[in-house]
């Protein structure tokens, strides 16, 4: 993979570092209470702990409900929209109003942001400009780091597409598109990315020797390949690479 496609992964990662910190170290923007849940029926599930929470248990009933959702093909906006539609009707039918405006806020507002991006890319030519200009208005609406993350996906994927450019042509686009500062930063996001990797792979190797480590034990290996400022994010990745290991 070229330079600038581990540029684009550092800066992705790079961000989500940085919003994992601010939601560790500012109360304001605390970690959704759904992802919170989440997190806790992870723990409980691998300490063997009986779930006696009655919150708890029913939202560990509506995941494995939810996993069940057919996931469509193809997806397009009609596929999406009845996608969507079900999944809600479940929120609807396991949890009160207000235990959905707490657990859901977010993933609601990302799937009507993801109607509206995907009705805007299927629409007629003739209907584009207003349909985009309707997407701009109620993005405007929406909290600061919904824009934000949106700002950075839309970044991400033109870092993505500059890419598979010709070597001078991308040179010259990168630096159009983020500047010449920005553009020696994402270059040091991009080797920091590869440490980064590295030590994630040690740390995986070590702890697939230690078979099946007890928490205190996977918490000391944690800490001697990582500041505990990114236990979150190796936790998530190393969640999704077992996943990945795992025979189908």
């Amino acid at each position: 993979m070229r330079g600038l496609a581990l540029t684009a992964l550092g800066l992705l990662f790079a961000l989500l570092g940085h919003t994992l910190y601010q939601q560790d170290h500012d109360p304001a923007d605390a970690q959704p209470e759904g992802a919170t849940l989440r997190q806790q029926l992870v723990e409980r599930l691998a300490s063997g702990q009986p779930i006696k929470d009655p919150l708890l248990a029913r939202y560990r009933d509506f995941l494995e409900q939810e996993a069940r959702l057919p996931l469509p093909r193809a997806p397009d906006l009609a596929s999406l929209t009845r996608l969507f539609e079900a999944r809600d009707q479940l929120r609807r039918l396991t949890f009160t109003p207000e235990e959905q405006a707490r657990l859901f806020a977010e993933e609601r507002l990302m799937e009507q942001w993801t109607l509206r991006r995907k009705a805007l890319a299927e629409a007629p030519p003739a209907e584009q400009a207003q349909l985009g200009e309707a997407l701009a208005l109620w993005l405007a609406e929406q909290p600061d780091w919904f824009q934000e993350a949106e700002s950075n996906g839309r970044l991400i994927g033109d870092l993505q597409r500059i890419d598979a450019l010709p070597p001078e042509a991308r040179r010259l686009a990168l630096l159009e598109r983020v500047g010449p500062e920005a553009q020696g930063r994402l270059q040091q996001l991009a080797q920091d990315q590869q440490a980064f990797e590295q030590r994630l792979a040690g740390y995986l190797t070590a702890l697939a020797a230690q078979g099946d480590p007890a928490p205190e034990a996977d918490r000391q290996l944690l800490a001697t390949w990582f500041p505990e400022s990114q236990w979150r994010r190796v936790a998530a990745l190393t969640r999704l690479r077992q996943g990945q290991s795992e025979p189908q």
